[in-house]
C-alpha cells in the first residue's frame, strides 16, 4: 500500500484512495476531494462536524452530508474506522490508527483519550486463544467522569 507518514504514523496518499474509490465504481468529486485533504493532515478522532469545520473556511460548498457520505466511503474502502462513544456520537480515526490503543471517553464532554496497556492487549490474546481463536482485533472503551478533588 503506498503510505506517507504523518506525524509518526503512515497514512494512504491521496493518489491511492482515489484510485482504490474509482476502481471501485465510486465517483470522485472535488468536494469528496477537500475532505480527503483535510482528513489527510489531521490527527487523532474526528467526528464529522470537526472534519466540516476543516473544510468549510476554503470550500463553503460542502455540506455535512458530503462529509458523512465520503467518511462512510473511506470506512467501506478500509481506510477509516468508526467508532461510537457514549452511545452518542462516532468519530473517525485512520485504520492503521487502531490496533495498540484503547480509549477513555469523557462522559459529558466526549472528550476521548488514548492510552496503551501491553498487559490488557496480552490478556485479550490469552482470552481468545483460550477459547480456540487468533485474535485480529481488540477494542477497549472506558467510559468515565473526572475525579472530584477531595476536600
Amino acid at each position: 500500500m503506498a503510505t506517507v507518514n504523518v506525524a509518526g504514523r503512515e497514512r494512504p496518499t491521496h493518489d491511492l484512495v482515489v484510485r482504490t474509490a474509482r476502481a471501485r465504481g465510486e465517483r470522485w468529486t472535488q468536494k469528496r476531494d477537500a475532505i480527503l485533504a483535510s482528513l489527510l493532515a489531521s490527527e487523532g478522532h474526528l467526528r464529522a462536524e470537526d472534519i466540516l469545520a476543516l473544510v468549510q473556511p476554503t470550500e463553503p460548498h460542502v455540506s455535512l452530508s458530503s462529509v458523512y457520505r465520503t467518511l462512510s466511503l473511506l470506512v467501506r474502502l478500509g481506510y477509516l474506522s468508526r467508532s461510537r462513544f457514549d452511545g452518542r456520537f462516532d468519530v473517525f480515526e485512520w485504520s492503521d490508527d487502531v490496533g495498540g490503543h484503547f480509549h477513555l471517553v469523557e462522559i459529558g464532554s466526549g472528550r476521548i483519550h488514548e492510552f496503551q496497556d501491553g498487559q490488557i492487549a496480552g490478556r485479550c490474546q490469552q482470552i481468545a486463544s483460550s477459547l480456540g481463536f487468533d485474535m485480529r482485533d481488540v477494542r477497549l472503551v472506558i467510559n468515565a467522569t473526572p475525579r472530584q478533588p477531595e476536600p
